[in-house]
C-alpha cells in the first residue's frame, strides 16, 4: 500500500481572493487518498508565501521524509501553485526529491514526469503562478510610488508617528506622544553639537524611546521627520523628495544642520555626559596656544594624585585642573541677579523685541501686497478662461510663473512668522531664565557630574579658552554675557540706590533665533539639570560595567597565557628527562 505526506499551503491574500481554504484542501486530499487507497502518514499545514522554499512547515516536511525514507514515497498537494511560485527553485526541489525516490504530485493537475512532453505542461503550471506574483509586485510598487507622489506615507508609520485611516479608507499618519517629543529633543541635542550621539541615544531610551542603535542612526537621516517623502527610483526617473501631507516634527533647516554635524562627527566625536569631578570641564576646554581640545591626566606625586588638563600637540600646554575648576566656580559665583539686573534685563528685552518687530512687520506688509497683486493676476487669467477668450494651455502658460512665485512668497511669509516671538512668551521665558541664573550656584553645587556638565554646556556651549588668568567671555552663552555686561554697568551706587537710571546697550546683541534658543535653554536649567543628574549616573554605570568586562577579558587572557606557558615548560622538562 502506498504512503503519502499531505502538504497544505495558503497565504492570507489567496484565501480571501480565491477561497483556497486549508479545510477545503485537506478534505480534497483526504478524499483522493481514500479513493486511491493511499495511507496518509502525516499532514503539514502552512500559512506562508510560496515565493521561496524557506518556509517553516516545508522544512519540517523535508526533515520528516529524510528520517522516514522507506515509509513515505509521495508528497501530495492540490495544485502546483500550492507547491511553489518560483519556477527555478521548484525544478531544483523536484530534482532533489527525485534523488531520494520521493515523487511530488498535484492531484488537480496530474502529470507523469517520466513522459518528456509533460515537462512542458509542468513549466506552464509553475510559470503562471510566478507571473501572477511578479505582476502583483509591479502593481504594488506602482501603487506605493503613486501614493508617495501624492505626499502620503505608505506602510508602517516610523517612530514618533502612528497609522490612521479616514472614513474614505485613505491611510495617513499622525504624531504619537511621547515619542514625537523625544525625537524633537534628539534633533535639538544633536544640533547643539556638544554631547555624543551614543549618549543622546542612551538618554532617549531612558526617556521611553524603544529604538536600537542602528535604528537611531537611520532615524537621524530620515527626511520624513521634516515633512518630506522619498519617491523611490524608477526606470524612467531618479529618486526625489516631495512635500508630505503629514505634520513634521522638526524644521527643514534643523534637519540639514544635523546632517552637516553628523558628517563632521565622523572625524570628531561629541562629549560624554559623564566626567569625574576633578575633570568636570573635560571636553569643553581648548588650548590657548594651538586651539586644540584639551584632555586630562593624573600624575602621582608621592601618595597624593595631581590632576591636569593638557594638550596632545607639539605646544605641550599643561595646567592644573584644580586651578581652572576653581576659576570656573568663581565665574558662576560672580553672576549676580538682583532687582536692578532684572529690571535692566526686561527693559533690554522690550527694546530688542520692538527692534525685531518693526523690520519683520514692514517686510510682512510688503510680501502681503506682492501676494495680493499675484492673486489678482491669476484671477484675471482665470476669468479670461471662463469667458473663453483664452484656452486652457494659454491659461497654464500665463498662471504657471505667477503660481511658482506665489508659492515662494508664501513660504517666505511662513519663515518670517516663525522667527517672530510674542512679547508674552518672551517675558515668561526671560523671567524663568533670570530665576535659573539666580539659582546657578545652588544648582551647580547640588548636582552630580551629569547635571554639572549639562549646566556647563548651557553656559559655555561647545568650547571655551582659559588664558591662564580668565575665561574668554565672548565664548559664553549670549544670555549669560548680557547679564555680565549689565552687572558691569551697574555701579555699587546704582545697585543700591538708583536702579531706574541704568540704560543697557541694546546694540550688543540682536533678538535672533540663536539668542531665543539659548534663552529657552537657560530657562529650562532648573528642570534639565536634575534630569541629566540621573542620566549621568546611568552612563557612569554603563562605562564602569564596560571597563569591568574589559578587565575580565584581560584577566582571562593572562590566565590562558600562563597556562600555555606552563604546558610548554612541562613539555620541555619531559623531553629533557627522557633524553
Amino acid at each position: 500500500m502506498k504512503t503519502a505526506v499531505l502538504y497544505i499551503r495558503v497565504s492570507t491574500d489567496e484565501q480571501a481572493e480565491k477561497g483556497y481554504s486549508l479545510n477545503h484542501q485537506k478534505e480534497v486530499l483526504e478524499k483522493y487518498c481514500e479513493i486511491n487507497k493511499i495511507a496518509v502518514k502525516r499532514i503539514f499545514t502552512e500559512d506562508f508565501s510560496a515565493k521561496s522554499f524557506n518556509r517553516p512547515e516545508w522544512k519540517k516536511l523535508i526533515d520528516f521524509l529524510k528520517k522516514n525514507k522507506e515509509e513515505s514515497t509521495l508528497i501530495l498537494f492540490t495544485r502546483w501553485d500550492r507547491f511553489s511560485r518560483n519556477i527555478g527553485e521548484a525544478y531544483q526541489t523536484i530534482a532533489s526529491l527525485k534523488k531520494i525516490n520521493i515523487e511530488s504530485k498535484a492531484i488537480e493537475q496530474p502529470l507523469n514526469l517520466d513522459v518528456p512532453e509533460n515537462k512542458l505542461m509542468l513549466a506552464i503550471y509553475l510559470a503562471i503562478p510566478e507571473i501572477e506574483n511578479d505582476r502583483k509586485g509591479l502593481s504594488t510598487k506602482a501603487g506605493i510610488r503613486q501614493a508617495r507622489k501624492e505626499g502620503r506615507v505608505t506602510g508602517r508609520a516610523p517612530l514618533g508617528y502612528k497609522n490612521r485611516t479616514d472614513e474614505d479608507g485613505n491611510k495617513y499618519i499622525i504624531k504619537k506622544e511621547p515619542e514625537a517629543s523625544i525625537i524633537k529633543w534628539i534633533f535639538d541635542q544633536i544640533e547643539r553639537n556638544i554631547f555624543s550621539s551614543e549618549n543622546i541615544w542612551q538618554i532617549a531610551c531612558e526617556k521611553g524611546l524603544i529604538c536600537s542603535r542602528n535604528n537611531f542612526h537611520y532615524l537621524l537621516k530620515n527626511p520624513l521627520y521634516y515633512g518630506k517623502v522619498v519617491v523611490l527610483k524608477n526606470q524612467n526617473e531618479d529618486a526625489y523628495l516631495i512635500q508630505s501631507k503629514h505634520q513634521p516634527i522638526i524644521k527643514e533647516d534643523q534637519f540639514k544642520n544635523v546632517q552637516n554635524i553628523l558628517s563632521t562627527r565622523l572625524k570628531r566625536k561629541g562629549l560624554c555626559i559623564f566626567a569625574p569631578d576633578n575633570f568636570i570641564l573635560r571636553g569643553f576646554l581648548h588650548c590657548p596656544r594651538c586651539g586644540l581640545k584639551l584632555t586630562s591626566s593624573t600624575r602621582r606625586d608621592g601618595r597624593l594624585p595631581r590632576y591636569f588638563y593638557h594638550c596632545h600637540s607639539a605646544c605641550r600646554y599643561r595646567i592644573r585642573a584644580e586651578a581652572i575648576n576653581n576659576k570656573f566656580i568663581e565665574e558662576i559665583n560672580a553672576c549676580c541677579i538682583n532687582q536692578g539686573v532684572v529690571r535692566s534685563f526686561i527693559k533690554t528685552m522690550i527694546n530688542a523685541h520692538k527692534n525685531q518687530l518693526e523690520p519683520i512687520s514692514k517686510k510682512n506688509k510688503k510680501l502681503s501686497l506682492e501676494i495680493h497683486a499675484l492673486n489678482k493676476k491669476i484671477n484675471r487669467a482665470r476669468d479670461l478662461q471662463y469667458q473663453e477668450q483664452i484656452n486652457k494651455e494659454e491659461y497654464d502658460s500665463i498662471s504657471y510663473p505667477y503660481l511658482k512665485k506665489l508659492e515662494f512668497l508664501e513660504k517666505e511669509v511662513q519663515e518670517l512668522n516663525s522667527e517672530l516671538i510674542s512679547w508674552r512668551s518672551l517675558k515668561a521665558i526671560s523671567k524663568s531664565a533670570l530665576r535659573s541664573l539666580g539659582n546657578l550656584q545652588s544648582l551647580f553645587y547640588s548636582s552630580n557630574p551629569g547635571g554639572k556638565r549639562k549646566l556647563i554646556s548651557s553656559i559655555i556651549g561647545e568650547s571655551v579658552i582659559f588664558d591662564g588668568k580668565k575665561f574668554q567671555l565672548n565664548q559664553f552663552n549670549k544670555v549669560y554675557n548680557l547679564i555680565q555686561e549689565i552687572n558691569l554697568k551697574l555701579t555699587d551706587r546704582d545697585k543700591c540706590l538708583d536702579i531706574n537710571n541704568v540704560k543697557p546697550d541694546n546694540n550688543s546683541f540682536t533678538l535672533d533665533n540663536i539668542f531665543i534658543s539659548q534663552l529657552r535653554e537657560v530657562a529650562d536649567l532648573e528642570s534639565t539639570v536634575p534630569e541629566f543628574d540621573r542620566y549621568g549616573e546611568k552612563i557612569k554605570n554603563i562605562l564602569i560595567s564596560g571597563k569591568i568586562m574589559q578587565m575580565t577579558d584581560l584577566k582571562k587572557t593572562r590566565i590562558r597565557k600562563k597556562r600555555i606557558a606552563r604546558k610548554i615548560v612541562l613539555k620541555r622538562w619531559i623531553i629533557e628527562t627522557l633524553r
